[in-house]
């Protein structure tokens, strides 16, 4: 072989390994957990992602904003390596994926209208309607509690029907349904109440990504959860959202 072509055959297996090594991580805005403000990739799921990738020393990645359904498909077939973040409610029977996580908590919320002077809790508003945005996690709680549940098309939707007092209470998570109220101009309109709920959010690995990858990712995720890192980082996160949502009203 010659020189020429023994320098060809390497450079063509140097870039297919770097390749080989390309990861494609694919998200849907959820804010403030996962969005893109001014061609940015923020939010404390996208931190908790970037952490985990980095100091498993996997920088080859490319970070690419899908609606959540199209984002299942793509990790369904290989398109995309990793999807966050993502709640177990969302798995399908055929669908094997390996779980990172959890990397954030999703807590849950009523929302009320601020003069509304009954109590505010799952038990007690048991026979009232409240809402929920359709196939959201705050639907999903509602109904594992048989509440009656009058579905909207958006988070906005829900609160605002709370306003209209066509719903008692909308079903949020707490930091959406701050930053949904807060950007739309009806936070002072507004307050909540947590209930003791919420989802774990993940990682999901799907069947494109290497084994040695995935076993990086779980000894790096391991061993920041023993040094409190996720926790302490949602707890920093939340503290500044809530100044920072304060800064809109």
């Amino acid at each position: 072989m010659s020189f020429i072509r023994l320098l060809t055959s390497c450079i063509t297996i140097m870039g297919i390994a770097s390749n080989a090594l390309a990861i494609t991580v694919g998200t849907y805005t959820s804010p403030p957990f996962s969005m893109n403000e001014d061609g940015e990739d923020i939010g404390l799921a996208t931190e908790s992602v970037r952490a985990l990738l980095d100091k498993s020393q996997l920088k080859n990645y490319k970070i690419i904003n899908y609606p959540l359904a199209r984002g299942l498909v793509e990790l369904k077939y290989g398109r995309i390596d990793i999807l966050y973040p993502y709640v177990t409610f969302l798995k399908k029977k055929d669908e094997e994926y390996t779980l990172i996580g959890p990397i954030s908590k999703y807590r849950v919320a009523l929302f009320v209208r601020k003069d509304y002077a009954q109590e505010v809790s799952l038990k007690a508003m048991k026979e009232l309607e409240l809402g929920a945005e359709r196939g959201s996690i705050g639907y999903t709680v509602l109904a594992e509690n048989n509440m009656h549940i009058e579905q909207s098309t958006q988070e906005i939707s829900c609160l605002k029907m709370v306003l209209a007092q066509r719903v008692a209470a909308c079903a949020l998570g707490t930091l959406p349904g701050m930053y949904a109220s807060a950007i739309n101009n009806i936070y002072g309109q507004l307050r909540y109440v947590e209930t003791n709920l919420y989802a774990d959010m993940y990682v999901a690995l799907g069947p494109s990504v290497p084994a040695e990858i995935v076993k990086k990712l779980q000894a790096t995720f391991a061993s920041l959860k023993e040094h409190h890192f996720f926790e302490l980082q949602q707890k920093d996160y939340e503290h500044k959202f809530r100044i920072f949502i304060k800064s809109l009203s």
